[in-house]
């Protein structure tokens, strides 16, 4: 699920998972704990890009 969210937001903001970005984006869902896949996904919509 996790990696599904990680996958969604970088296609969004037209960058590769593996970059340095995507990691960041990475780290961010691997950090805050959340369950929800939309809870994650409006946590990663909500940085700034």
């Amino acid at each position: 699920m996790m990696k599904r969210v990680l996958v969604g937001e970088c296609a969004r903001r037209v960058i590769k998972p593996e970059s340095i970005e995507g990691e960041e984006l990475a780290l961010v869902i691997l950090r805050d704990g959340m369950t929800e896949e939309c809870e994650l996904t409006v946590l990663l919509r909500n940085l700034v890009d």
